[in-house]
């Protein structure tokens, strides 16, 4: 229940966010898996070499919050993408907020149901993780590269030749006997 309030809070204040790692994951949701799997298999090596040094503790501290936080993000934008599924199994309209919310919660109850099962339980819930965080760096990373849209260029206006209107009795050059 927790969750689902905090999915709601959150997808009522960043529902731009939400909804363009949504998209990555709807793209590539395998590729997503993968890059959430590297970052959680180097993350531990990088803090690990950073906070061998005194003076880098703090920022190992921070860098793990940091990879918590982007984690429970990931979580969250899954929780939308059930939620809007949930919506359209129901053919309802809800606002995003809404949609994270519910979604966050079903998402926790299904992954915390399906941890019950010896061994291979908490196999659903990392595969979550992998993707949630995946499809974020994904998305961080295609921004971050991602070249400004260029228009086509415009077609040159023809010129309109507009014949001037002069008092009577005087004829424009090109006339002139």
């Amino acid at each position: 229940l927790g969750l689902g309030l905090l999915g709601f809070l959150v997808g009522l204040l960043l529902p731009l966010p939400i909804k363009r790692v949504q998209a990555t994951i709807l793209q590539e949701p395998v590729a997503s898996g993968v890059v959430g799997l590297l970052v959680l298999l180097v993350a531990p090596i990088v803090l690990g070499l950073l906070s061998i040094t005194i003076i880098l503790i703090p920022l190992t501290v921070l860098a793990a919050i940091a990879l918590a936080l982007l984690v429970l993000f990931g979580w969250f934008v899954l929780g939308y993408e059930v939620g809007r599924r949930v919506a359209l199994l129901f053919h309802t309209n809800w606002s995003p907020s809404i949609l994270t919310g519910i979604g966050t919660l079903l998402l926790t109850l299904a992954v915390g149901l399906l941890g019950l099962i010896p061994c291979i339980g908490w196999l659903a819930g990392a595969l979550a993780a992998f993707v949630g965080l995946g499809a974020i760096g994904m998305t961080l990373y295609l921004m971050r590269n991602r070249k400004p849209a260029t228009r086509p260029p415009s077609q040159a206006v023809p010129p309109v030749i507009v014949n001037p209107v002069l008092p009577d009795g005087i004829a424009p050059d090109d006339q002139k006997e």
